[in-house]
């Protein structure tokens, strides 16, 4: 395997940290195997016949690719509560790579015209209204809640969701562990105890080397003086560097078993046809441009609260406004 051969995969990968997004290799924690729902990889799987021996199916429409859009979905280690939301959308017409986060809290009104007719198709869903956060664990744990849960976002982001990603917290330490750690500077000192997972945040405000453990802390801290759309901002300056260590040159050279760490640990619904069918439109994507910040957005939202919790306001124009403007810029 010769050295373009190898950027490529690691390219992918970003796009499977990404666009797949996502934009997340890091953030964190999302679903676990364990927890996240398995229909969209039987999707993939059910995409290969018994009579091509493992060619994929010819589809001339797929053929005529533009886009694909990819989303990451995180949790808070309990597996119940969605914890980050990001969609990746790779323009293929301009080789450029563009990521939307969507904050966690944002208000789901489901009396809203625009959610009335998915609430009407999921008669096990009798919430009126929750945060983004609670929807999976509110309106059932189960494949049906996962796709309601992917529906909402695409009417939020106005984009149509191709795959979906998701990466253990475990296997996030492991990642930032195997590349030794990240250089980041921490924005705060974050001080936090949670007695029922028994999990403890003591990181110290200043540049230094997080390993995985300590990467955890960060992106798990929720305490930051501007609140939660700040630690959005934290937790997509961690995957940048992240994704830049794993694609410097001396990563590609001396870390290649990286792959493997990765491939073992994610769950996805794209298939291996899909990773070769997109290959030719990933190889001349410079890799600063895959995490530059000016292609990344935050669904605009503002704090209110319904008795005493506090919840993100949204607009559906103004969401849809911000992403066709990053997407067409």
């Amino acid at each position: 395997m010769n050295k373009k051969e190898v950027k490529t995969i690691y390219i992918i990968f970003s796009i499977g940290l990404i666009i797949l997004i996502f934009s997340g290799l890091a953030i964190g924690y999302s679903y676990s195997k364990d927890t996240a729902p398995k229909m969209k990889q039987i999707e993939a799987k059910e995409e290969v016949s018994e009579g091509n021996q493992g060619e994929p199916l010819k589809d001339d429409k797929k053929e005529e690719i533009n886009s694909v859009t990819g989303l990451l979905l995180g949790n808070d280690g309990s597996g119940s509560l969605v914890d980050v939301i990001m969609v990746g959308h790779l323009n293929i017409d301009t080789n450029e790579v563009n990521i939307i986060s969507v904050p966690r809290d944002l208000f789901i009104d489901f009396r809203e015209d625009h959610f009335k007719e998915l609430k009407a198709n999921n008669p096990n869903n009798r919430v009126l209204y929750c945060k983004l956060t609670e929807v999976y664990s509110l309106i059932g744990n189960d494949e049906q809640a996962f796709e309601d849960l992917i529906s909402i976002i695409e009417i939020i982001v106005d984009l149509e969701i191709d795959y979906y990603m998701t990466l253990g917290l475990d296997s996030f330490k492991d990642i930032v562990d195997f590349v030794d750690g990240v250089d980041f500077y921490v924005p705060q000192n974050m001080s936090y105890y949670d007695d029922i997972q028994d999990f403890r945040i003591n990181l110290r405000e200043g540049q230094q080397l997080l390993d995985g453990d300590k990467a955890e802390q960060l992106v798990r801290f929720r305490n930051y003086r501007f609140g939660d759309l700040q630690r959005v901002e934290v937790q997509r300056d961690f995957l940048s560097e992240l994704v830049n260590k794993v694609l410097s040159e001396s990563s590609m050279q001396e870390n290649f078993s990286i792959l493997e760490v990765i491939y073992n640990n994610v769950e996805t619904d794209i298939a291996f046809f899909d990773v070769m069918k997109y290959a030719k439109y990933i190889i001349n994507i410079d890799n600063e441009q895959l995490m530059d910040t000016e292609k990344m957005v935050t669904i605009p939202s503002y704090g209110f609260q319904i008795d005493n919790i506090w919840f993100q306001e949204w607009h559906i124009e103004e969401a849809h406004e911000v992403v066709n403007a990053l997407l067409n810029e």
